[in-house]
């Protein structure tokens, strides 16, 4: 099977989006050896290049002129319609797109046209519906729908928490949790002795203030 990754920011770059598909990049051939794995990312040089078979660096392109400032997968999108179908790139079975950003979800449609593949979205947060955003009710409805169309082109969706997928309507579509994680390895003990950690991957968010 041939698979193809989207992400917007893999390692090296810190935050907890770009860890979280470059450990599936990563560690995919552990179970399914005989797959090719390719990467699309906006990261130049990642960290993963000896785990995978093709990495795509596609840079975000830029905002057009008087366009509604919805998203960066706006433009990213173009960029990576434009590289798909100006490289001879290996015809992916499956696609699994993270966001966000999140419009170039938009992609979908093209996708299955040119590839006859399956796509599934990754939502390491809800689009639509973040309680963190405070978006107005006009703009939660746009995104709302734009959120649904990308679910119904889909072939699936997968949600880091229970919460997260309380916020996404999914419809039909299959579910998958897949939490965000850490490698037990990196975790040591200064001098033996038993400790207690705190492990927490991203951010703490307060009201009226983000930590």
């Amino acid at each position: 099977m041939n698979i193809l990754f989207v992400s917007f920011h893999v390692e090296p770059e810190t935050t907890v989006a770009a860890s979280r598909v470059s450990y599936w990049a990563r560690n995919w051939k552990e179970h399914r050896s005989d797959d090719v794995v390719e990467l699309i990312s906006t990261t130049f040089e990642p960290d993963m290049l000896e785990e995978i078979d093709e990495f795509h660096n596609v840079p975000n392109g830029s905002k057009k002129s008087g366009a509604p400032n919805l998203d960066p997968g706006v433009e990213w999108g173009r960029s990576i319609w434009q590289y798909c179908t100006g490289h001879d790139m290996t015809s992916p079975d499956l696609i699994i797109m993270s966001g966000g950003p999140f419009m170039q979800f938009r992609l979908i449609p093209k996708f299955k046209r040119k590839w006859n593949c399956q796509v599934i979205l990754d939502f390491r947060d809800p689009f639509a519906n973040n309680p963190r955003f405070g978006n107005s009710f006009l703009k939660k409805w746009i995104k709302r729908s734009f959120e649904r169309s990308f679910v119904r082109a889909s072939d699936g969706v997968i949600v880091v928490n229970e919460y997260c997928a309380d916020l996404i309507k999914a419809g039909s579509k299959p579910m998958l949790v897949i939490p965000n994680g850490h490698a037990f390895t990196d975790i040591s003990m200064s001098d033996g002795r038993p400790t207690k950690n705190i492990i927490h991957a991203g951010k703490f968010y307060f009201k009226g203030n983000d930590h």
